[in-house]
């Protein structure tokens, strides 16, 4: 700290850390500001005081400020809670203290904290002015807000920004480019600020140029928005946007904005680099890519759905499928086939669909052969998550051709390409031709089959058999699948394999609960977790049907040995964990021990443990339970079983309508399912008789009118 006429002076580094620990930045909540204060050792000021001081930020367009701060905002502030434990606790060993308490007026002491607040926090009409002076403007990033603010306002090097706060701002009072108008409002809402209207956010959005736009459009599109939207909204807000830039951009910005747009396969760091000081944050960036191009598995018209809502100019259908067709297809292994491709369909459709401009810009989004390569070699592998992705990818070391043309697939897009090109373990033909079609992807073809056929066993063959051995796999893949050795799983990725694989009567919170470590994070997502459970039998099948079932997809299914173990380990529902747990099990594995092996030590799958069992039971279904109630029942239970085996349990597990436990018993025997089998009376017996007598007269009485149909015809 320094002295300056006889006053203390902060240094820089003491007046950001100040700052920083008293005072929220205008996009953080309480909750976001505790957890960063807490990490630096500082108690964070009280929730009360907090949104005081949020409440000081001043709300777009406003012209109430004085009176909302000084009225509104000062309700905030709490009472002092001299009734709270410590108050008493003190003042009963300390009978001075008590008095004191009881002579102080809480309210008064309230309204000194206000007035202090009120008198030392408060923006002056000078300070209000500087901040709306102040504000980002649309399409400059913060390098060009710095450089106008130090030409345009001398104390501006006192009172400008960090960039910490310009973004903060910049997010806080105007929206992303990727929002919805809802979500927007309920974050502004969220962090204790005023959403602007809905007019306003359109027009906020509408200002942007797309692609496809020439000048003429765009700036006829904003004159007709104005027009019809904004007619009914106070001309004092539309100029004070005006003033932050919120207008028709000249032309030469509009040209030189459509060339710093993100392209579709641009990492960040690279996007940088060639921009150098005019690129977006990468909040900017993310926001324009996920905003402008269609998603890797988005339909035309949830594509039209997406656009409608954001509030975001569609584009022309030609320019929609180059953007689908610019992706490396299945079997696509040389750039000489792909490059063709796209040059055929930009010459035969998309030329005659956008004047010459647009095309020049949208060719630059096309994979070069450096692209084209490190697509293939940078996939997603198999169980990776996006932050392992990352990690194994590197930040940018160099500014050399080959790391400026690298890809790097972002988050929003990840699962869906991991997915498209390397399918879960248990997809089916029909769920692969629909994952394609609904891509629109492949629509100039008349049917997929072809590319599925070659493509999907291939791949499928690089996941290994449920009790293969690493070596075993290696020379599988060696012999079979020779040319997509190098996508193989390698040994860490066929250990995950196994360690990731669900259990027959997990449901997806029990199973995550299971998976996931602090070592750990790896785990499937809900979709394929329904899909891996596929392999296991299903209670209501024999072993023939679970055969049948599995030749269907193609899968290796279990022997009769496992069938009737994995069917063994479910509970009753009714049977306490002691009875559970004395079942003998293993002496199924009599014949086979290596698959013994395989699924009680390798997948882990053998008797519940006593907290499995627990929650099991738990969760389990009634009797003739509709889901709709069992949901209800659960009350929002992460826990709930997934439909299948709910089903599947009510469906096996119970006595059927009319269904006798006798024929109930046989049922089970059928189905491999001992520990379901009821306790048979005598009265069960006769009434057993009595139905089997009755289904005998019955099928007489058919077989004689029959026989009496029959003569008479």
């Amino acid at each position: 700290m320094v002295s300056m006429n006889n006053l203390r002076k902060f240094s820089f580094s003491e007046f950001i850390a100040i700052k920083t620990v008293n005072f929220a930045l205008p996009n953080e909540n309480f909750d976001m500001y505790t957890d960063k204060i807490f990490p630096l050792g500082f108690k964070p000021v009280p929730e009360d005081v907090f949104k005081f001081f949020k409440g000081l930020y001043p709300i777009l367009h406003e012209r109430t400020y004085v009176y909302r701060t000084t009225h509104k905002v000062a309700e905030l502030i709490n009472l002092p809670k001299y009734d709270s434990e410590i108050y008493e606790t003190t003042g009963r060993k300390n009978p001075a203290f008590k008095k004191i308490l009881d002579d102080n007026n809480a309210y008064e002491v309230r309204d000194k904290i206000i007035d202090h607040l009120l008198s030392n926090y408060v923006m002056t009409p000078k300070q209000l002015d500087d901040f709306q002076n102040s504000l980002p403007h649309a399409f400059e990033n913060y390098t060009e807000y710095y450089k106008k603010q130090l030409i345009t306002n001398t104390e501006f090097k006192h009172l400008h920004y960090y960039q910490n706060e310009y973004n903060a701002l910049k997010y806080s009072y105007f929206p992303m480019f990727n929002e919805v108008y809802s979500l927007f409002e309920e974050r502004v809402i969220n962090i204790g600020l005023t959403p602007m209207i809905a007019e306003l956010f359109g027009y906020c959005k509408i200002i942007y140029p797309i692609f496809t736009d020439n000048y003429r459009t765009y700036s006829d599109r904003i004159v007709n928005y104005v027009k019809n939207k904004l007619k009914n909204v106070q001309l004092y807000k539309i100029n004070e946007l005006k003033a932050l830039g919120y207008e028709t951009m000249p032309e030469n910005s509009f040209n030189n904005f459509i060339k710093k747009l993100p392209h579709l396969f641009e990492p960040y760091d690279a996007y940088k680099v060639k921009l150098l000081s005019e690129h977006m944050t990468s909040e900017e960036f993310y926001s324009f890519h996920i905003g402008y191009f269609p998603r890797f598995n988005e339909s035309r018209f949830s594509y039209e759905l997406r656009m409608e809502s954001s509030g975001i100019p569609f584009m022309h259908k030609a320019v929609f499928n180059f953007f689908k067709r610019i992706y490396p297809r299945l079997l696509e292994t040389t750039y000489d086939i792909y490059i063709t491709r796209i040059d055929t369909f930009v010459n035969d459709q998309l030329s005659k669909a956008v004047d010459i401009n647009t095309l020049n810009e949208l060719r630059t989004h096309i994979l070069n052969k450096l692209q084209f390569s490190s697509f293939y070699h940078n996939l997603p592998r198999f169980f990776e998550t996006h932050k392992q992705y990352l990690t194994r990818l590197g930040p940018l070391v160099s500014t050399d051709e080959s790391q400026l043309n690298r890809i790097v697939i972002p988050q929003y897009m990840f699962n869906e390409i991991q997915s498209f090109y390397l399918p879960n373990f248990f997809i089916t033909y029909q769920e692969y031709t629909w994952i394609l079609r609904e891509s629109e992807m492949y629509n100039e073809l008349k049917s997929v089959q072809s590319i599925i056929e070659m493509y999907l066993p291939k791949i499928m063959g690089l996941y290994p058999e449920l009790c293969d051995q690493f070596t075993t796999y290696l020379d599988t893949v060696e012999t079979r699948l020779n040319d997509y050795k190098s996508i193989a799983m390698n040994k860490k990725e066929f250990d995950m394999f196994f360690t990731v694989f669900p259990r027959p009567y997990e449901s997806y919170s029990i199973y995550k609960k299971r998976v996931i470590t602090p070592q750990n994070n790896n785990h499937l997502t809900e979709n394929d977790f329904v899909s891996y459970r596929r392999i296991y039998p299903k209670l209501s099948e024999t072993y023939l049907d679970y055969v049948n079932r599995l030749n269907k997809y193609d899968k290796k299914p279990f022997s009769e040995d496992a069938f009737k173990f994995l069917k063994a380990i479910f509970p009753n529902g009714t049977e306490d964990i002691n009875n559970y747990l004395k079942r003998d099990i293993y002496d199924r594995f009599d014949r086979n021990l290596d698959e013994q092996n395989c699924l009680t030590q390798t997948l882990g799958v053998k008797f519940m443990t006593e907290e499995e069992f627990m929650e099991f039971n738990n969760i389990y279904p009634k009797q003739d339970e509709h889901l709709h109630d069992y949901y209800l029942r659960m009350n929002n239970n992460s826990s709930a079983l997934p439909y299948e085996l709910f089903n599947d349990i009510l469906h096996s597990a119970y006595t059927a309508e009319n269904e006798t436990k006798i024929a109930f018993n046989q049922r089970m025997d059928t189905l491999d399912l001992p520990q379901f089998k009821l306790e048979i009376s005598e009265e069960d017996i006769r009434a057993s008789q009595r139905d089997r007598s009755r289904r005998d007269r019955s099928d007489h009485l058919k077989s004689v009118s029959k026989l009496f149909r029959l003569r008479n015809s």
